[in-house]
């Protein structure tokens, strides 16, 4: 790998539990810093046949095989996407890459089959599914519980008219992390509690790290923050000397 970092292409993925709208106000805000921004949308991956995690990746690299502007491309996983981004840069090789994680998960750094979610949380999934469906994911939990994950109603709703019913199949599926995913250039910015031990794993593995003291969702709660985070995280990454190939 080359350890030039030419000026980033900030690509902003959703969970597949929610869409781009969660990356909106982001990547206007970074924008207006003169920041070239993707966020491309995988709304709609699950409506045909499974395996739905490979439909959720051949999305993603649908959406950015011809990315528009040349540079970096500086993958921002939110949730759950931090499982797909090393898929989604190798198929983007040969343009270079650096994954950034939001809130998100980290897959073993080995690599292998790894299950999309942990099996006592599969169990909560399977309780809540209706005919094999689940629920759009702010419904997985009480209203007052969700509440704080947005700024304003409008927001909510917003947000939520975009958050699918999706087969409780795909979270009974696994995807395959490429070994070696983690010698590319890579960081952490924690946003809520909840994330603390992702946060705490990054760190160890030597990534820039940044905390904020937010929700799950604080990209549409103070999306100013939220950018400014990746901005610095994104000057600290085109400093860093990526780590030798084995």
């Amino acid at each position: 790998m080359s350890e030039r970092f030419a000026p980033p292409v900030f690509v902003l993925v959703h969970s597949s539990s929610v869409g781009p709208a969660t990356w909106e106000a982001v990547a206007d805000e970074l924008r207006s810093r003169g920041h070239a921004v993707e966020v491309p949308s995988m709304l709609g991956f699950a409506d045909g046949e499974p395996p739905y995690a490979r439909a959720y990746l051949n999305r993603a690299a649908g959406a950015l095989a011809s990315l528009r502007v040349g540079g970096t491309a500086l993958l921002v996983a939110h949730s759950n996407a931090g499982l797909f981004i090393p898929a989604i840069a190798r198929s983007l090789a040969p343009r270079e890459c650096a994954l950034l994680f939001a809130d998100a998960s980290i897959p073993p750094v080995e690599g292998g089959d790894v299950p999309l979610v942990p099996p006592v949380f599969l169990e909560e999934l399977r309780a809540m599914a209706f005919d094999g469906i689940l629920p759009p994911w702010t419904e997985w939990w009480p209203d007052d519980a969700t509440a704080g994950l947005y700024p304003d109603p409008a927001t909510r709703r917003r947000v939520a008219a975009q958050e699918p019913r999706l087969p409780l199949s795909f979270y009974e599926e696994s995807i395959e992390v490429p070994a070696g995913w983690a010698r590319q250039r890579c960081a952490y910015l924690r946003l809520s509690e909840g994330y603390e031990s992702e946060a705490a794993t990054a760190a160890e593995l030597g990534w820039p790290t940044l905390r904020l003291n937010g929700e799950h969702l604080h990209m549409v709660v103070d999306p100013v923050a939220v950018a400014e985070a990746l901005d610095n995280l994104a000057r600290t990454l085109k400093s860093t000397i990526p780590p030798r190939q084995a």
